[in-house]
């Protein structure tokens, strides 16, 4: 008996995409047809069950995946931990009482995290200090092409006072010219004696 994605989710009580995302995230090998399509066996919905059983008892994937051997086997593991420890207790006793985080295969994993970390803290700072250098530059010529223009704008707004200035000082002698054409002129004769 084979399903195809919309039946096994609905069989799972779970969307589609989670189904995807469970494939993807966990490594899982789910059968396609020639046109690529996946269709699920009924082991597949066991695991799948499994998987789900473990999501619901608050795993996460990572430690789903090292258990997914395991959850193949048909074995039943039980979450016994607080929030954010993974304590699994297994039937087959190859996982009793102990946390997951000290198991060799979750060691090698932190070590490949910590290193991925690593990696990335210094392509980040790396990338952030050239950036700087170019940010630098580019903030400065904005800054220096913002500074010349408004000298510019103020340069122009003095030049345009100035001038207003200028034309009302040629006003008034213009003013004080034609009063002083239009007024008549007072002659004294000064006689001597």
């Amino acid at each position: 008996m084979r399903y195809i994605i919309s039946d096994a989710s609905k069989r799972l009580n779970v969307e589609p995409h989670v189904l995807r995302y469970w494939e993807e995230e966990l490594e899982l090998d789910i059968t396609r047809n020639e046109l690529g399509h996946r269709y699920y066996s009924e082991e597949d919905i066991m695991v799948l069950e499994n998987i789900k059983a473990l999501k619901d008892q608050g795993f996460q994937l990572k430690a789903i995946k090292m258990l997914l051997p395991s959850l193949e086997k048909g074995e039943e593991f039980t979450h016994i931990g607080n929030k954010g420890e993974d304590i699994v207790e297994n039937t087959g006793s190859e996982w009793v009482g102990q946390e997951i985080k000290d198991s060799p295969v979750a060691n090698i994993q932190d070590n490949k995290f910590q290193k991925f970390q690593e990696i990335m803290e210094d392509m980040f700072k790396k990338n952030l200090e050239s950036n700087n250098d170019i940010l630098t530059e580019d903030i400065s010529e904005k800054v220096i092409k913002q500074m010349d223009y408004l000298l510019r704008m103020q340069e122009e707004k003095e030049e345009q006072r100035f001038k207003k200035f200028d034309e009302t000082i040629r006003e008034f002698q213009k003013m004080r010219q034609e009063a002083a054409i239009s007024k008549p002129k007072k002659f004294k004769l000064f006689f001597l004696k």
